[in-house]
């Protein structure tokens, strides 16, 4: 192998390039390893298993065919081990050996289709996927369409769908952030108006909150009747903001939804793919007794007194 220096900028390019190709000439021979491997672990689990011949019920059965499967390094050609497992189960169906690492059929890692829906939502629009990906995992990326993110984006609406019909009838909340968000929604005829005169809109948004303010003080500071561990999660809206910070910014980078349909799935699976990294509230384990009912005095828990109902919080 050519060792690269780095004098010139096309050194150093060419050796980013031989690093790209190591690691994909040597990702099949890592994964065939480990094929054979699970299949080892697999007949040695059942090398007792004989027919009445004494012949070995579960036996390696040559390789399937070479597929192209897009992994991290890059799209590279498998060819796995197979298995002919003769045991049949008690209804008489024959056991089959699948494997966990490579399931059938399946062309591209689970980290690499989760990158699809990422991309798409972050602002890589369709009919840039193709020359995006491949120029990190190869020409013959499998999967990786402007034809497959409308089929993904098919499932989420899918997906959504059934999210607004769910039933909450088996959820109990103790808390509620509210917050919305406002697309600028291109391309279609039922997109929402912008009302005439927004300076005197604004100037009647603001005389109404000092309003609020000056009228509705003991019900916003409502908060001092709950744990002081939960006033940080209360009485500011970042619980809400962080979350939709993510859609405002792929709202901004695509220059609208497109339409009102897509603006909403799009909100929806950001925030799906969002609360995969929310955290619990500070004091969870106070959460039962707020629930409760327990009277709590500047952010204090009073034991021994009976509780109240707080108009003020329902």
């Amino acid at each position: 192998m050519k060792v690269v220096g780095s004098e010139t900028a096309q050194d150093e390019g060419d050796g980013r390039s031989q690093l790209d190709e190591i690691a994909r000439e040597g990702a099949p021979r890592r994964l065939v390893a480990a094929l054979e491997t699970e299949v080892a672990a697999y007949l040695e689990a059942h090398r007792n298993e004989r027919d009445d011949e004494g012949h070995a019920l579960v036996v390696c059965n040559g390789r399937g065919r070479t597929r192209k499967v897009t992994v991290g390094a890059g799209t590279i050609p498998v060819s796995a081990p197979r298995v002919n497992d003769r045991r049949t189960d008690q209804d008489g169906e024959r056991r089959r050996f699948t494997s966990r690492i490579l399931p059938p059929y399946m062309r591209r890692s689970p980290k690499v289709a989760e990158v699809l829906p990422v991309l798409y939502l972050r602002g890589l629009s369709t009919g840039d996927f193709r020359d995006a990906l491949a120029a990190l995992l190869g020409d013959d990326a499998a999967g990786l369409s402007a034809t497959n993110i409308a089929r993904l984006t098919n499932e989420w609406e899918t997906e959504y769908r059934a999210f607004q019909k769910r039933s909450l009838a088996d959820r109990d909340y103790v808390y509620v952030w509210v917050d919305g968000v406002h697309f600028n929604v291109r391309l279609e005829d039922d997109r929402p108006r912008t009302p005439r005169g927004d300076r005197a809109v604004r100037h009647r948004v603001w005389c109404q909150a000092v309003t609020t303010l000056e009228k509705d003080a003991d019900v916003l500071l409502t908060f001092f009747d709950f744990p002081a561990e939960h006033w940080k999660h209360m009485r500011t809206s970042n619980v809400i903001e962080s979350p939709f910070a993510t859609v405002r910014l792929r709202q901004r980078v695509t220059k609208g939804a497109g339409s009102r349909t897509k603006g909403l799935l799009m909100a929806y699976k950001l925030l799906d793919m969002a609360q995969a990294r929310w955290r619990r509230l500070d004091g969870a384990h106070l959460l039962p007794l707020v629930r409760a009912g327990t009277d709590f005095v500047d952010g204090v828990q009073q034991k021994g007194k009976a509780s109240k109902t707080r108009a003020r919080a329902a």
